[in-house]
């Protein structure tokens, strides 16, 4: 086997940038290279990274395509790099081991010297070094991935990126039409194409099939002459898989498979000719240096048992098990094609001298599979069958089919995609490939192009023309010129064709290709310039738009009418101007020409202020673009200018409306006319807790609190819809389930044929606001301290008894209760250990009554206490032992203990009086009158009480709660 240096075939006209070129400018020179990779270097050409359009499948795929981004950012790193003396076969091998696409071969000094992939060891190395005579079938990668032309782009790219798959196969009606390739997503991110665009819209629309019966050499061949990188296998309509040049690189084992079997062959005939090396060390010592010569991965096998005999250190690399692991077990403990032995040996019933090649999944030592092609030879070892299978990594080499693949899908986009027409042509000047466009503009059918010369399209008058220039194609490697051609039906059209030279990649001529642009609408304007011309100063003088056009200097040529009405002057007054004079500041108008350079000669919407004759500013908006001469020189500008000083006024107010509306400090919400919400602000989400991106396009009741009635609601938007307007209080409901009160206005926005169109809902958390009126009611009626009904709310709610009481029959009693000797509380211990005492005899005060029955603090240590709906007259007095007797229990203070006791006075309604007042003051009487009795005591009011109103001193007794101070508790 000759030796074939990695230089002979390295591609040496090598794409290369720096690693600050932007991602954008990389992708957009990738698609209009037709190049699968693009080499980043630094300052001294060695290489610090490469992008390939596998990289830019990944970041489309993940809708991460940034064209301002460096492409330092994203570029693969560090570089597989090999110097240029290696044999291409090492490279190769060294490709595949290190799982890449592409290697990039550097000189002594480790600069760049070129890139090779698998399409040059394709070209370079040819179908010769395939094993064998290979089918279609046994290569092909069975299954298509496939979706429908109404696909959208972003689902192909998760499809391809789920299957590790480099192409989508379209079809309509399950019948393929095209395809969507990595080398297309070069273009769709350098051209920055939607995700949400459908396939039919971006893919080839071009398929070639081949039978699987085909010798893989027939593919590589049809495939060169189609110049595409698949082709679909298919047998009686249906489809199995696809062909790839990948699929075919892969068979590039050299002759290590030959090797391998005539390596066997040497030494089984060694071992047993009289003298040879019978024994089993020297066995195994040639053997071994045998296998570990083979680049691929080798398992010796017996085949009655399925037990591993021998295992190259390849075979041990690539699945993580040392040798003597591996020849410890069985086929089926690794290859996942086989259940157990019973499967083992039902499978390999089948299998011949004849090689077989599969795919498989082999297990690794750290339990992850390994995909794998398998070759399996059956051999004899004397009486002994033995499998050889030599395996390889195939998720390497599916990296370099996609390499492969790009260059077909590229090749068909252009043809399919182009908005003109597009030809190829052989070295004998016959069409082999025409596309859509150009059978349409010709009324043929594709059939009808093939196998035919250019000459069979153009007119007489033409032919002479076309000669000479199919004559120029070796010397001239791109040609435009124009002919007269003739349609299908017989009529003629003008043509103008752009053609460039094909050659191989020795640079040898194999053909050419074009573009052919129908002439017909530019003729025709031709034709309509003068009277374009003649109808063009009519339009102007009508422009509502300031037209105008200036000379390379910038000064006026040409002007509308509407200047006058624009700034003030006339026509004349302009012409001859310069019109950076016009600008309120020269300087802009230097930097709106940077901006129209820096825009490939054009800017759309530009604002600029513009000095009217009066000296008043005046905001334009204007589209402009150079003009150009025959020679592509600059020679002036056009544009036209109209009056924007109204609209950026409006555009101002909205801003700050806008604004308004973000920083107001009330929620807003907007909805259109049937309530989905279309637009919050920030106080909106914190009052509601919904942000925005949750509730734009959801229904607004979505807040509902689920506690107003559907009258309430109907009375409310009756309101909205009659009046334009309600406002009031409403319950609605945060995003933690939190109901809330909220103050609420809600107006109705109509257009100009009063339809309502909107609703603006204004509202603010009020819950604060009723917090605090609920403090203010409750401190208005009850004692601050204890939380008892203050005597307004007692005596009201007495009012309520009595008038009950009259219409029942029954009676109601009020108890005036006074605690006795609480003053020695304060005096001892302050007024905090008071007022604990007071709380926790208003604790035992509540448990003394009923739920309607009511307890009031009247002042300091006194308590009043309604008894409502009394039928006997014994309650009161036994209400009261309750009390004197509840209120003499210790009082715990801090580390204290408090004995006190209770006076209670009893007036009864109706006996004792009409009114809370005059029940109140004999109450007061009647406990007085108990005090004197010795407190701790009840007395009801009676005639004789009135008498005396003397009132002793009360006071109280207070005891440690601890060691020997406690006093004695006896009760007052």
């Amino acid at each position: 086997m000759s030796t074939l240096s990695l230089e002979a075939i390295l591609t040496t006209d090598v794409v290369t940038c720096g690693a600050g070129e932007a991602l954008g400018d990389v992708l957009r020179t990738m698609a209009r290279r037709r190049i699968s990779c693009v080499v980043v270097m630094d300052g001294e050409r060695r290489p610090c990274g490469i992008f390939t359009e596998r990289d830019a499948v990944a970041l489309l795929a993940e809708d991460a395509i940034s064209p301002a981004s460096q492409i330092c950012e994203v570029m693969s790193r560090p570089v597989v790099t090999l110097p240029v003396s290696v044999d291409g076969r090492d490279a190769y091998q060294h490709m595949l081991e290190r799982g890449v696409r592409h290697l990039v071969g550097v000189d002594s000094q480790g600069r760049v010297a070129g890139v090779i992939s698998e399409g040059d060891f394709l070209a370079f190395l040819g179908d010769e070094y395939l094993v064998e005579v290979k089918t279609v079938g046994t290569a092909m990668t069975p299954g298509v991935t496939a979706l429908d032309s109404r696909a959208l782009l972003v689902e192909a790219l998760r499809l391809m990126k789920m299957r590790d798959s480099d192409h989508v196969v379209v079809t309509e009606a399950d019948v393929p039409v095209g395809m969507v390739t990595d080398r297309d997503v070069v273009r769709f991110a350098g051209g920055g194409e939607s995700l949400q665009t459908p396939l039919a819209y971006l893919m080839t629309r071009v398929v070639h099939f081949i039978s699987p019966e085909q010798p893989l050499q027939q593919a590589a061949r049809r495939m060169a002459e189609l110049g595409v990188r698949r082709l679909l296998v298919a047998e009686d309509g249906r489809l199995l898989g696809v062909v790839t040049r990948h699929d075919i690189v892969r068979t590039m084992q050299g002759r290590q498979v030959e090797f391998l079997l005539d390596a066997i062959s040497r030494l089984r005939h060694e071992l047993v000719k009289p003298g040879g090396r019978s024994s089993e060390f020297g066995r195994h010592m040639v053997m071994g240096g045998v296998l570990d010569r083979i680049g691929d991965g080798v398992f010796l096998v017996d085949a009655a048992t399925g037990a591993y005999l021998e295992a190259n250190e390849r075979a041990c690399e690539l699945l993580g098990y040392s040798r003597e692991e591996i020849l410890g077990r069985h086929v089926w403990e690794i290859s996942t094609s086989f259940a157990d032995a019973a499967d083992w040996r039902t499978k390999n019933a089948s299998l011949t001298e004849k090689v077989r090649v599969v795919n498989a999944n082999f297990r690794c030592r750290h339990g992850n599979l390994l995909p794998v092609e398998v070759r399996v030879y059956q051999v004899h070892d004397g009486e002994r069958l033995l499998h050889v299978a030599i395996f390889r990594d195939i998720s390497a080499t599916r990296r370099i089919e996609a390499a492969l693949r790009e260059g077909e899908r590229h090749y068909r986009q252009v043809i399919d995609s182009a908005i003109d027409g597009y030809f190829a042509i052989d070295r004998q000047h016959r069409f082999k490939e025409v596309n859509d466009t150009l059978c349409n503009l010709f009324g043929y059918l594709r059939e009808e192009w093939i196998g035919k010369t250019p000459l069979d399209f153009v007119t007489e008058d033409s032919r002479a023309e076309l000669i000479a220039q199919m004559q120029r194609v070796d010397t001239t490697d791109r040609r435009q010129y124009q002919l007269v051609a003739r349609r299908k039906n017989g009529t003629t059209f003008p043509i103008l064709l752009n053609t460039a030279t094909h050659r191989n990649e020795k640079g040898e001529v194999v053909g050419s290709f074009g573009f052919v642009t129908d002439l017909t609408p530019i003729v025709e304007a031709q034709r309509a310039v003068a009277e374009s011309e003649r109808e063009l100063r009519g339009i102007l003088d009508h422009l509502q738009d300031t037209y105008y056009r200036t000379d390379r200097h910038g000064v006026f040529t040409r002007v509308s009418r509407s200047v006058e009405q624009l700034l003030g002057y006339t026509v004349v007054e302009v012409l001859g101007r310069k019109l950076a004079d016009l600008y309120c500041f020269p300087a802009d108008r230097q930097d709106f020409v940077a901006r129209m350079r820096a825009n490939d000669g054009r800017i759309v919407g530009a604002e600029s202020r513009l000095r009217h004759k009066d000296g008043h500013e005046v905001w334009v908006r204007t589209n402009a673009h150079f003009i150009h001469d025959a020679a592509g020189n600059v020679v002036g500008v056009e544009g036209t200018t109209r009056d924007n000083t109204g609209p950026r006024r409006a555009e101002e107010e909205l801003r700050l409306a806008a604004k308004v509306f973000e920083s107001s400090g009330e929620a807003i919400m907007i909805t259109d006319a049937g309530g989905r919400i279309i637009s919050v602000n920030q106080a909106f989400s914190r009052v509601t807790g919904h942000a925005a991106r949750d509730v734009v396009g959801r229904n607004a009741n979505l807040l509902s609190s689920g506690r107003h009635s559907r009258e309430f609601f109907d009375q409310m938007w009756r309101s909205v819809l009659d009046n334009g307007y309600w406002q009031g209080e409403i319950w609605n409901r945060r995003h933690n389930g939190e109901v809330f009160p909220e103050w609420l206005g809600i107006s109705s926005v109509r257009d100009a044929d009063g339809k309502i169109t909107h609703f603006v809902g204004i509202f603010s958390d009020i819950s604060e606001r009723k917090a605090a009126e609920a403090k203010i009611a409750f401190l208005a009626h009850h004692d601050p301290l204890t939380g008892l009904p203050n005597r307004l709310l007692l005596k009201d709610r007495m009012q309520q008894g009595m008038a009950h009481a009259e219409r029942a029959g029954r009676k109601v009693a009020l108890l005036f209760v006074d605690l006795d000797r609480f003053k020695a509380v304060n005096d001892s211990f302050g007024h905090p250990a008071g007022d604990v005492l007071l709380r926790d005899a208003a604790q035992r005060l509540r448990a003394c009554v009923r739920d309607s029955d009511t307890i009031s603090r009247h002042g300091g240590d006194e308590f009043l206490v309604v008894l409502t709906d009394l039928q006997s007259s014994e309650v009161p007095a036994q209400i009261a032992h309750k009390i004197m007797a509840t209120l003499s229990q210790p009082f715990h203070i801090e580390a204290h203990e408090a004995t006190i006791s209770a006076s209670v006075g009893i007036a009864v309604y109706p006996d004792d009086g009409a009114d809370f007042d005059e029940l109140l003051k004999k109450a007061d009487t009647a406990m007085y009158h108990a005090k004197e009795a010795g407190r701790n005591a009840f007395r009801f009011h009676t005639p004789a009480l009135a008498e005396s109103r003397a009132r002793p001193d009360r006071a109280g007794e207070l005891h440690p709660r601890h060691g020997t101070q406690r006093a004695d508790r006896a009760a007052w």
